[in-house]
């Protein structure tokens, strides 16, 4: 049971980390460096890093 548990909560966080980095190279309004140090940021801390960018992305829209 706790293996559905963890799969679950897995790909949880692997689909918010693809959606995070979809929309930071879908905004032309980053530059390049700034992706790229996203990207990194996101792959170090996964779910600390994808809700960061989302809500740090929602202000500047």
């Amino acid at each position: 049971m706790s293996n559905i548990i963890s799969s679950i909560l897995l790909l949880a966080v692997l689909s918010f980390m693809i959606y995070a980095v979809y929309t930071l190279f879908k905004n032309s309004k980053i530059n390049q460096n700034n992706k790229i140090i996203w990207v990194v940021i996101i792959i170090m801390m996964p779910l600390i890093g994808a809700i960061l960018f989302l809500i740090m992305n929602k202000n500047k829209k």
